[in-house]
């Protein structure tokens, strides 16, 4: 009978090392998971931060894109004035002249 105790212990031995085996590698693939979810997560957060960046990236292409406008009327405006300016004194001028022009006849 003792050997069957013997052949029950070794078997329950061996049945031990096996689980025990079993268990460090599912503890081993659970930490390459982890890890894996990890990256996967890190991964993901760097998406939504592009994303984002992105969505910023185009309003302010549209924001400088409305500014150029505004700074090109601008100019037109400035040059607009200048020669409207040079015109009146051209105009003030001529009847300046035509004047001393009559006076002097």
């Amino acid at each position: 009978m003792e050997d069957a105790s013997d052949e029950a212990l070794a078997a329950a031995e061996k049945a031990l090392d096996a689980a025990v085996l079993e268990r460090n590698q599912v503890e081993n693939e659970l930490k390459q998971l982890e890890a894996r979810f990890n990256e996967a997560k890190e991964v993901w957060q760097l998406v939504q931060s592009l994303e984002e960046i992105d969505k910023k990236e185009q309003q302010h292409l549209f924001y400088k894109e409305e500014v150029n406008e505004k700074r090109s009327r601008l100019e037109k405006a400035v040059k607009a004035a200048g020669l409207l300016e040079m015109i009146t004194k051209t105009r003030q001028l001529s009847r300046e002249a035509f004047r001393d022009g009559t006076a002097a006849g």
